[in-house]
């Protein structure tokens, strides 16, 4: 399966696609290998054994949302080679059901203390010190929502501090879609305290600069700074200061998290960035007509 992958599924339908998704169509044949204990081959597909396979991942730890990307590549990959008579049979098995849980945000009180954190950190992060990188990092991600990959990635040129303003390069954006987002005179002076010294990046994160790299080392360092201001550590810290800027950029302008996050669609934004629990109840219920009730008298 993995020869049938590389040779004739990649080429033809992941050229130009990030390293991600290829990534993730690799992981899926990797998953589906270790349940069959041997390298899995395009034969070994079947409702049952791919029902079998997501029971052995849940039965492993793994979660429900982690189950069905396994199983959405290995159905892509299933039609793709029924189409080239590869496969006699199409894939009938379903994704498994998903408990529908309102994604974490932090509050604003909640990034104060995280910034307090950030400028108690010692030491140099490149050419800057790590209590003016730190800070700068959390608040232009909090101010634009921008992806980490792409964050870490621009150039001090990409900035401008008078008008507030960041112009991110298509290459380095998911959608490939050239964008501009402002930020705040908190951000800026921010920005500013890091120095101007001719660096390559804008926050310059002297590792984890490699092909396909996942950013171990400066996640570990941020995890640690979460820890320090007595945050939920769990998971997923830059993916939560998205998501805060998501759902605190909805309670100011509703609707408006989707495009500033650059997401193709609106549900993509409400599934897993908007906090409802920071949204509060809605005020609809209070206008509704009461049972029993005369009407409200209109006002003239």
């Amino acid at each position: 399966m993995h020869t049938f992958f590389t040779q004739h599924y990649q080429p033809l339908r992941l050229t130009g696609r990030s390293w991600r998704t290829v990534e993730q169509y690799e992981v899926a044949i990797s998953n589906f290998s270790a349940f069959l204990g041997r390298p899995a081959t395009l034969d070994d597909l079947s409702d049952h054994a791919v029902a079998r396979l997501a029971q052995w991942m849940l039965d492993r730890g793994r979660s429900t949302a982690t189950a069905n990307k396994t199983l959405r590549h290995l159905r892509a990959l299933w039609r793709f080679a029924r189409k080239r008579k590869l496969i006699a049979s199409k894939p009938r098995f379903e994704p498994l059901a998903e408990y529908d849980r309102s994604p974490r945000a932090w509050t604003a009180e909640e990034v104060s203390r995280l910034l307090d954190a950030c400028r108690q950190v010692e030491g140099d992060i490149g050419s800057v010190t790590a209590r003016s990188f730190w800070p700068a990092l959390v608040l232009f991600v909090f101010d634009t929502g921008i992806r980490k990959q792409a964050t870490l990635n621009l150039s001090p040129v990409d900035v401008d501090l008078e008008s507030r303003s960041v112009t991110i390069p298509a290459e380095l954006q998911k959608n490939r879609r050239e964008e501009t987002h402002g930020f705040s005179s908190q951000t800026a002076e921010a920005i500013a305290a890091m120095g101007t010294d001719d660096r390559e990046f804008l926050f310059p994160w002297p590792h984890d600069r490699y092909r396909r790299t996942t950013w171990t080392w400066l996640n570990r360092a941020f995890r640690d700074i979460v820890e320090a201001a007595d945050l939920d550590a769990s998971a997923g810290h830059f993916q939560r200061l998205r998501r805060t800027r998501a759902t605190l950029g909805e309670m100011v302008a509703p609707g408006s998290a989707t495009l500033d996050l650059g997401h193709s669609r609106r549900s993509i934004t409400l599934k897993h960035y908007i906090d409802r629990r920071q949204l509060g109840r809605s005020p609809v219920v209070d206008r509704l007509p009461r049972p029993g009730q005369s009407p409200p008298t209109p006002t003239s």
